[in-house]
């Protein structure tokens, strides 16, 4: 009898041992389950508390540098483990876009004018002076007319009130298409005068040798010309035509445009990049000093 109650009581123990076991097993895994909870949630605390001191910082690195990240509209900084958009999502979730700095300056205003036939030039001196009238040479606007309203159809093509606004977008893509056409009657007029100067220079064996040389040097400088602003042009159109293509897929939010893929985020930055650089090369003709875009 003594012999069966023992038994009795080791079945019952074991029972209460396998159930605390147990009970202790789910505690630790709560404990875990709860600690990773707050880490996370800690974790998103600071960065919506640094919100205002990395969108300060934004603002003060150059335009386009890098990437920029944003967790629902907050930017959580640069940082250099989220290399794809994947990691993004394993992180903070779906909810996650990618952005890129875009904050335009000043846009210049070239209001419709009316223009003026540019009195004519006699001597062949100033005819091959006025070939870079426009492009190396400043004029008064209203004599200024292809190269006034190339300037003036380039001057919003990527200005805010398009970004977001397919309506807009179109409007300016529009835009650069008109400047191309503009171009081309500008290069086919300064063509015919430069056909005309070398036809009289090579009647005339007697003109001057410095003469020749400086109308080789405009007659290059013109042709670089044509060919630097129809890559200018053509490179607003490019990025402009990618955004209109995106439809609904990115979103203008100042200071940056968002991407939902990463993929999109690149293609825009190179696009971006290349765009700048051909800004750049257009300053280096004065009338054009003033572009943004």
């Amino acid at each position: 009898m003594m012999v069966f109650q023992d038994l009795q009581l080791r079945k019952v123990n074991k029972v209460k041992n396998y159930i605390l076991l147990l009970f202790l097993a789910f505690l630790l895994q709560a404990l875990l389950s709860n600690s990773a909870d707050a880490q996370y949630a800690g974790s998103l605390k600071k960065a919506r508390d640094r919100v205002h001191y990395l969108q300060e910082k934004m603002r003060q690195s150059p335009e386009g540098k890098e990437p920029l990240f944003f967790l629902n509209g907050l930017h959580t900084g640069n940082n250099p483990h989220l290399k794809s958009q994947l990691d993004l999502e394993a992180i903070y979730g779906k909810d996650v876009s990618i952005g890129y700095r875009y904050t335009p300056d000043i846009e210049p205003s070239f209001p419709q004018i009316q223009f003026y036939q540019m009195p004519p030039v006699q001597t062949l001196h100033d005819r091959i002076d006025k070939l870079l009238y426009g492009i190396k040479v400043s004029i008064p606007q209203e004599y200024d007319l292809y190269g006034y309203e190339l300037r003036r159809y380039m001057s919003r093509v990527a200005g805010a009130h398009a970004l977001g606004n397919k309506r807009q977008l179109l409007v300016e893509i529009t835009n650069t298409k008109n400047a191309k056409i503009m171009l081309d009657h500008w290069q086919d007029t300064i063509n015919q005068q430069i056909n005309d100067i070398e036809i009289e220079i090579s009647n005339h064996e007697d003109i001057d040798p410095a003469l020749r040389t400086s109308f080789k040097l405009n007659r290059a400088i013109v042709k670089a010309f044509f060919v630097e602003a129809r890559l200018w042009v053509r490179n607003n159109q490019e990025m402009l035509q990618m955004l209109y293509d995106l439809d609904n897929r990115y979103q203008y939010q100042v200071p940056a445009i968002n991407f939902g893929r990463k993929e999109e985020l690149d293609r825009f930055a190179n696009l971006f990049r290349t765009r700048q650089k051909s800004v750049q090369v257009m300053h280096k003709y004065p009338p054009f000093r003033m572009m943004i875009y």
